[in-house]
């Protein structure tokens, strides 16, 4: 789908505003931008999550499945990564204890100080709690996307008891509605939502200070977005709406959105640059049903393989980039770091040996990637739903079912509690 091929693109994006050293690319403005592609990953989370698990979190069983999925959708790669880190630097100990020099800091201080490994190990290091991240620096994105899966889940529990009380309260059990959508929610709600997205989008542009504009506030408002674009894509007005439309004009909204986005990353800094994440919703909004001249290229073979990986991509890049780093610096003219005005520390070089140096970057990451999602990250997902679709967890179902009141769990079978939509679309980090 095309949603999938526009996560494997924001991930490559990440992966090119992580280049720290010198190409013909690194000081443009469009390449600077390319921390707003985790912005993206928030809104397209937002979406997938309430469009998937909005009508399963019928009660406190569906709750606790949906968050072992998650948790292990996310962690086994995010520890085994972590690990990496850990044995680069213990390696970096040994050797500064045979007498070598450390070239750069000492080992297991500052950024890759213990004090801050428990913080990733408890997913809480984009949280805001230690000042800094440390080690695996884009990692922080994802302790902030599961605090948004803690907060989705118990905003759809409340919503469902709050359909369960009404229907406890009316009608003849006959005639009792059905529970409330949970991942729509109330039409006030999701104004509510929204308006809470929009503060958050914009608050930076208010007080005019960018680096005061936290990962959970860029979090919340993305996924706030993307969950309220699920919402909307539901409801029978919008449909009516996108039929109208007719593939002409849905072409036309795709193009204009992209050429107004491609002109915000390419020719806007500073907090004003934050403007494009209402335009990525659009974006998603208009790629929904796979139709139009920017689904066709997302759509491809290679966009859905990069969409698959995408995870990968993102949290091993960092890693990666650190044998580059080192081999770079002992290159004739090379070694000294220039800092730029958006705050990035970039290593002089010359540009032309930094472009081939990025595109075999490039190409490594793929390679690892691929490694590691078929022999870290699959498993550990297939884990989570081996753990959660198990005879147990089945038992425990059928037993809520019977138990509970016939307006509080739909009768879905005990071994398909999952909407029929592909695996690779549970997760956009």
């Amino acid at each position: 789908m095309a949603l999938d091929g526009l996560r494997g693109a924001a991930a490559v994006y990440v992966v090119l505003f992580h280049v720290n050293w010198q190409t013909h690319l690194s000081r443009s403005t469009f390449i600077a931008n390319g921390f707003l592609a985790v912005d993206l990953f928030f809104v397209l989370s937002g979406f997938v999550i309430a469009t998937v698990y909005g009508r399963r979190i019928a009660d406190g069983l569906d709750f606790t499945r949906f968050m072992l999925r998650r948790f292990f959708r996310l962690y086994p790669l995010h520890l085994f990564v972590l690990a990496c880190f850990l044995a680069l630097e213990t390696a970096r100990a040994v050797w500064v204890g045979l007498g070598h020099p450390p070239n750069g800091p000492m080992p297991f201080a500052g950024e890759r100080g213990l004090d801050l490994v428990a913080a990733h190990l408890f997913l809480v290091q984009g949280l805001g709690f230690n000042g800094t991240i440390g080690w695996n620096a884009p990692s922080w994105s994802i302790s902030c996307e599961f605090a948004a899966y803690v907060a989705f889940g118990l905003l759809a529990l409340a919503a469902a008891s709050r359909g369960r009380g009404a229907a406890g309260h009316g009608a003849a059990p006959a005639a009792a509605p059905q529970p409330r959508d949970p991942g729509v929610g109330a039409r006030g709600l999701m104004l509510a939502l929204a308006a809470l997205a929009a503060l958050a989008l914009y608050w930076p542009i208010a007080v005019g200070a960018f680096g005061t504009f936290s990962g959970s506030a860029r979090c919340a408002a993305g996924f706030t977005l993307g969950a309220c674009i699920a919402g909307l894509v539901r409801r029978p007005s919008w449909r009516r709406l996108a039929d109208g439309v007719g593939t002409g004009g849905l072409a036309a909204a795709q193009l204009a959105v992209a050429a107004t986005v491609l002109a915000i990353l390419a020719f806007v800094s500073g907090p004003w640059a934050f403007a494009v994440v209402p335009l990525f919703g659009a974006a998603l909004l208009l790629l929904v049903g796979d139709v139009g001249p920017l689904a066709v290229p997302l759509t491809t073979a290679t966009a859905q393989f990069l969409g698959r990986i995408s995870y990968s991509v993102y949290m091993v890049h960092v890693f990666v980039v650190i044998p580059f780093t080192f081999a770079l610096k002992r290159l004739p003219g090379s070694g000294s770091f220039s800092p730029l005005p958006d705050g990035r520390l970039l290593m002089l070089a010359n540009p032309a040996i930094g472009d081939v140096l990025m595109v075999v970057y490039l190409a490594v990451v793929l390679l690892v990637s691929t490694a590691t999602y078929r022999y870290v990250e699959a498993p550990g997902r297939a884990l989570g739903q081996r753990l959660t679709d198990g005879p147990g967890y089945r038992r425990r179902a059928a037993a809520g079912r019977q138990a509970g009141d016939a307006t509080a769990v739909r009768a879905l079978p005990a071994d398909r509690l999952e909407p029929p939509v592909r695996k690779e679309a549970l997760h956009v980090q």
